[in-house]
């Protein structure tokens, strides 16, 4: 193997490092507000899959225990229901 090739194996393995090292480091996303009492509803969100997401979400941060998203293109809202 040329030294070229072996230098830019190196260096790409190094880059390869750096990337992964800076996004484990990185900050996790802020979480969304929680609901002030389940039944209220949270948004509204563009798209159902953001709301869907952000249901996921706040089941993951403990903040309800399960949820509906509801409504329509540009006004999708998450109703906590548990």
């Amino acid at each position: 193997m040329s030294r070229i090739a072996l230098g830019a194996l190196m260096i790409g393995a190094f880059l390869a490092a750096g990337t992964t090292a800076a996004s484990a480091s990185a900050a996790p996303p802020a979480p969304i507000a929680p609901a002030a009492a389940y039944g209220t509803p949270l948004g509204p969100y563009e798209y159902e899959s953001q709301c869907l997401s952000a249901g996921n979400t706040g089941i993951e941060n403990g903040e309800w225990s399960d949820y509906e998203c509801a409504g329509s293109y540009g006004a999708w809202y998450i109703h906590p229901t548990g």
